[in-house]
């Protein structure tokens, strides 16, 4: 299952690549916005949030508003979880340090 992942991130970014190598900004911020919600579901906040906030800016330029109020409520998600999140990894490093 994890191998299917793997190759579905790979397969959006490369569709994200050919997107924007035509110019097609609504293709490539909606692969962004997918692979943002990979990396949400692996943990990895901060590349979710990067992701998120790069496919809102892109939504916003086009003026597809709904798929902008999307990517601020991942953040938003994000942004809740993520003081959390590194509190924990904090933690973590202090007692592998023991």
């Amino acid at each position: 299952m994890l191998n299917q992942y793997e190759d579905a991130k790979l397969m959006l970014q490369q569709a994200r690549e050919q997107f924007e190598g035509v110019g097609d900004r609504q293709g490539a911020a909606h692969c962004l916005c997918s692979l943002g919600k990979f990396d949400h579901k692996e943990g990895h906040l901060i590349e979710a949030k990067a992701k998120f906030e790069k496919a809102k800016e892109g939504f916003e330029a086009i003026q597809m508003l709904p798929w902008a109020a999307h990517c601020i409520d991942r953040l938003q998600q994000i942004n809740d979880t993520l003081p959390v999140a590194e509190e924990n990894q904090a933690q973590s490093e202090e007692v592998g340090s023991l």
